[in-house]
Formats: structure tokens, sequence, C-alpha cells
């Protein structure tokens, strides 16, 4: 139904998942189209993921991976809180080195010598360096050498993916090409096959997502409610049957009108999840419906003092998470784990430590 992660920031990257099976609380897998649901227990994030479309090629593969962060106030797209992972940025702010993630990760990357080191996440060392000659910033993946170009995005201080190369070098790539309202146009593998990007006129919210160079036969179709935030996404079974209509959709519902909380998804098999969150922004309940008949309940609360957060299940049996918030290990990650009944006892306990 739903993962629990902790990690400080938003998205995935620089949260406990990292760790593997040790990191995490639940299965993070709902519904039959391949979509994922996190919660942050340090934050209390709403962290959903979908991968909409997979373009395998030669080097790097590219995945159409959508996020959603409920605590965002900038996902550098449209505006509603969900980001494609091909929108990650470099920009500076206030003298500081920034990129973000695909998810939605802020990272800050500090001088050390001629490149600027993040020590943020589970893997090595990431690297950001500048190349006067081409006035482009350079991203290289300290764990898989993945390196990826950045290019700027006009007259501003924000820079936009560009390439992104493997560890084999700069002759097999992913490139990306841009319209002229900046915004994403196509993204083509190594071995020459697209993906192409159709906006609803006027915006940047995509409206389709296809690999042909013709309109027709789109691999993925997005519709918009009337306050611009994404409603529908559906996914095409048979791309190579242009003459039927075999869909899977999953449908988004909000808070209120104007809100973009996350209130609910809906997909074809009829598993839905509801959603409600503190004044705070933090969620509050996550309820897992199947059908008609079946109704699950978790409630989560926080006590940000201690590092704690438990959630409650709808046996009534507790969870409490636990997590770092001073020393060393400033950006929350997760501490320690008990399960217990809902009398108090232990069922099971889990602590981590981690060095500096």
């Amino acid at each position: 139904m739903t993962a629990i992660v902790a990690g400080e920031g938003l998205g995935l990257l620089n949260t406990s998942l990292g760790l593997g099976a040790n990191g995490q609380v639940g299965d993070a897998s709902w519904g039959r189209n391949g979509g994922k649901v996190y919660v942050n227990a340090s934050t209390g994030n709403l962290v959903v993921q979908q991968r909409d479309e997979w373009l395998v090629g030669v080097g790097p593969d590219a995945g159409l991976v959508r996020t959603y962060n409920s605590l965002a106030n900038n996902d550098y797209d449209n505006g509603d809180q969900w980001r494609f992972g091909f929108n990650r940025r470099v920009y500076t702010s206030g003298g500081k080195l920034y990129r973000v993630d695909d998810d939605g990760l802020v990272r800050e990357y500090a001088q050390n010598g001629a490149v600027y080191v993040s020590k943020a996440g589970p893997d090595t060392y990431d690297t950001l360096s500048w190349s006067s000659s081409t006035g482009k910033w350079t991203w290289t993946d300290g764990s898989t050498q993945v390196k990826e170009v950045y290019e700027q995005i006009g007259s501003t201080g924000e820079f936009r993916l560009a390439t992104v190369s493997d560890i084999d070098g700069t002759t097999v790539r992913l490139e990306l090409a841009y319209d002229t309202s900046n915004r994403l146009a196509s993204v083509k593998s190594g071995n020459g096959e697209y993906l192409y990007f159709d906006y609803v006129a006027g915006t940047s919210r995509v409206e389709r997502v296809r690999k042909l160079s013709t309109t027709a036969n789109p691999l993925v179709t997005y519709t918009y409610d009337t306050a611009g935030r994404l409603y529908t996404v559906a996914v095409d079974l048979t791309p190579d049957d242009a003459g039927d209509s075999v869909k899977y959709t999953t449908t988004y519902e909000y808070t209120t009108a104007t809100s973009l909380q996350l209130a609910s998804i809906y997909q074809d098999d009829r598993s839905r999840l509801t959603f409600t969150y503190y004044a705070d922004g933090r969620i509050k309940t996550v309820t897992d419906k199947r059908g008609s008949d079946i109704s699950r309940v978790s409630t989560y609360t926080y006590d940000t003092v201690n590092g704690k957060t438990t959630v409650t299940d709808a046996d009534n049996q507790v969870t409490e998470l636990l997590y770092y918030t001073s020393g060393t290990n400033e950006n929350l990650l997760l501490k320690g784990v008990r399960l217990k009944t809902a009398g108090g006892a232990v069922l099971q306990s889990l602590d981590l430590e981690y060095n500096s």
C-alpha cells in the first residue's frame, strides 16, 4: 500500500530508501500500473512515483518518471507539484550552487578545488564542474560515473539537462531537445529512438508522449482539471495497434478546488488511495480502499522534538520510526524502527548508525 522512509528534503534520493530493505517499512507498490507511494516519516511528505514510459537503447536508458511531492514549493515543471525526472536543474542562489534531482530533491554543492561536491545521499560523493569554454555544467554521479551536461536556459541563471552519458564516454548518450518556449520537445536515445512531447496549447502541461514524429497514436495521454492540476494519465496498453483503445487510466483528485494536496488516487482496477493532512501539510492518514468492502486506514502522528513518528494501522499495530535531529546526522536519517502491539509490547526492533 505505502512504504515509510525517513530523510531530509523532497523525493527519495536523500532518504533511508538507499539502505535497501532495512531502510523502509511496508511496500510502496500499489495498483497494477507499477506506481509507488511513500511517506517520509521525518518530514510528513507524501511521495508518489510513476514510470509512464521507458525508452531502452544503447547507453543510458530513458525512463519517463513522474514524481509528486506534497510539500514541494517548486516543481520546475508546470506548478502542480508533479514533475518529470528530465526536468533536472542546476542553479545558483545566495552565492551557493544547487542541483535539483529527478525526484525534486535540492542538493547544495560546496566548492572543493576545481569541482563542487555534494555529500548528501547514500552513495559516493557527486560532483559538478564548470567549463568556461562551453559555458556548461557537468554533473558526475560518484557511484556510476554517469555524466550529465547542463546548458543555460536563455539569459536566466538556471541550467537545464542537455545530455546524459554513461561511463563509456560521450559517444553514447541521451540527447534532450527543447522548443522555443523552453519546453522539453524530445529525448533521443543512443540508438536513435525518440520520445516526443506535446503540450496543452499555451501551457507547459504535457498532453501526450509518443514515439512517432506524428501526433497519432500517443503512448501516454494526460488531462488536467480546470485549475491546471494533473487529473488523468492514460497509458496505451497496445501502442502498436492504432485501431483500438485499450488503456489503463489513473485518476488524481485534490483536497479542495485550488489545493495542490492529493486527496485520492484511483485506478481502473478499482484500487484507491485517499489522503488527509495536518494544518502544517504533513500527511495525517492514508486509506487503502479495495473495491467497496475493504478500507484500511493508517494514521501518522509526529514528535518533531524527539525525532519520532508513530504510525497506527487498521489493526491497531503501532510502528515507531526514530530519526536523527542533530549531531553528525542532521539530514533526518532513519535511526530506528519499533514494531509494537496496541498495548505497547515491542514485537520487533531495528537500530541504525551512520558514519560522518
